[in-house]
């Protein structure tokens, strides 16, 4: 039997084994138990997680002892969510064997400090408020790895005295760091993808009671004093109506916050109040608010749920064709339209721009003479692979019929230009002249994007 294995899983923050929606699921096939001398072939499939209903990505024929082949997640149609991967081999003998693997999808993310701080210390770790050496702790999720870089500057300066790479989650004693300046410690993530983040803390002189600046044009109060011109005070200030040293409210002019989530918005809950919108549970959601209330988040596919994105093209004159092979309808009218910018003309065709499913409505009105008749309509994509196929019955004489296709779901990859083709069956379609029918609701081609 044929062994398949699956890969190109990466480890998630959680440390599940997940595949990125900008990554590729990697498919290697073992034939050499299987009749592949004279020619086996591999198809691939896909379905959504507990369904028995398969959309087929394509078929492979091979004729050695090994496959492999890396897909694009997109190029399999695969949103985020739960997957079932199905891949069947047929030998010469027509003998098959299926293995099926799940598999999850989730979008990427750039990699997140979740903490980064920081303390003096001396040489053995030992905290220290006038020490010379410096702590750091990183804390760092990501997909895949993820490199943590430390960086130190004097504040007010734009060059590094320190640049070093450090562990995730474990104690760095960093050192040559002047107790009577202050420094502005960065930590940068960067993830096997490119993907940055950047997070820093402060971390002060010495603690002093008072000191003045060399030239007395500088004074700090519970540190040393680094800037002229400067009162810098270190301590908590605490006037007679306000504790400057606890979050101001907002009546004072503050925000009664003494921290925030990063990357979260911002807004008054109340007249006294502010918090932070959550995240939206799905990437690339909309930010909504109605006419009261506090603002919220909706899914993309609720948006296109309201903003249809619909292209019908039809023809609007009579097209002449003498040939029993298939042939392109050419396509003249965008009509009802109601487009997103999913959906585009391009080459008597229509364009997808977009991953995703859907429906497709097809039909073609013809008149022709002669004794035998057999019309078939195709939707070809833009390597020649059938989609669809609908033919119609049988007829003879002087005729006029249409064939059509009702809307049918299909899974297409972005950029797939998708045609309409008329055909004949063994060469009756014509035995005399064939006629296409161009009106605005006659022979036409149709999509819609359903998400």
């Amino acid at each position: 039997m044929p062994t398949v294995s699956v890969s190109g899983s990466v480890t998630s923050p959680t440390g599940e084994q997940v595949f990125l929606t900008s990554g590729s699921v990697t498919i290697s096939v073992n034939l050499s138990d299987v009749s592949y001398a004279n020619g086996a072939s591999i198809a691939i499939n896909v379905a959504e997680a507990g369904s028995t209903h398969f959309f087929g990505y394509d078929i492979y024929f091979v004729q050695s002892a090994t496959f492999s082949e890396a897909i694009p997640v997109s190029s399999l149609g695969l949103s985020p969510g739960a997957w079932q991967l199905s891949v069947l081999v047929t030998d010469y003998y027509d003998n098959t064997t299926e293995s099926l693997t799940n598999i999850t999808v989730v979008a990427y993310n750039t990699p997140q400090i979740t903490s980064w701080s920081g303390y003096r210390c001396n040489s053995t770790g030992t905290e220290d408020p006038a020490g010379t050496y410096v702590k750091v702790l990183a804390s760092v999720t990501s997909y895949g790895t993820a490199t943590i870089t430390a960086k130190a500057k004097v504040k007010g300066t734009s060059t590094y005295v320190k640049t070093t790479t450090i562990p995730n989650n474990t104690e760095t004693i960093l050192s040559g760091f002047d107790s009577s300046s202050t420094y502005i410690f960065e930590a940068v993530a960067t993830d096997d993808y490119g993907g940055t983040m950047t997070r820093s803390f402060e971390i002060g002189t010495q603690p002093v009671p008072i000191d003045f600046l060399a030239g007395g044009k500088g004074v700090a109060i519970g540190k040393v004093a680094e800037t002229e011109e400067l009162f810098d005070c270190a301590w908590p200030i605490k006037a007679s109506s306000i504790d400057l040293d606890e979050p101001i409210p907002v009546e004072s002019g503050g925000t009664n916050k003494s921290s925030w989530t990063t990357y979260r918005l911002i807004y008054p809950s109340s007249t006294t109040a502010f918090t932070q919108l959550a995240h939206p549970s799905t990437a690339g959601s909309f930010l909504r608010q109605g006419t009261s209330g506090a603002p919220y988040w909706t899914s993309p596919d609720d948006v296109r749920g309201v903003i249809r994105s619909v292209l019908r093209y039809a023809r609007t004159s009579d097209q002449s064709m003498t040939s029993s092979s298939a042939t392109k309808i050419s396509l003249t009218s965008r009509t009802e339209i109601d487009d997103s910018g999913i959906l585009a003309v391009s080459s008597n065709g229509i364009k997808v721009s977009k991953t995703g499913y859907y429906n497709i409505s097809a039909q073609i009105i013809f008149s022709a003479t002669g004794t035998a008749h057999q019309a078939t309509l195709a939707i070809y994509d833009g390597t020649n692979h059938i989609i669809k196929e609908v033919r119609a019955t049988n007829s003879s004489g002087s005729i006029t019929d249409s064939v059509s296709l009702s809307p049918t779901l299909v899974n297409l990859t972005a950029n797939t230009t998708i045609y309409l083709y008329y055909a004949g069956s063994s060469g009756d379609i014509v035995r005399g002249t064939t006629t296409i029918t161009g009106t605005k609701y006659g022979t036409f081609l149709q999509l819609e994007f359903v998400g």
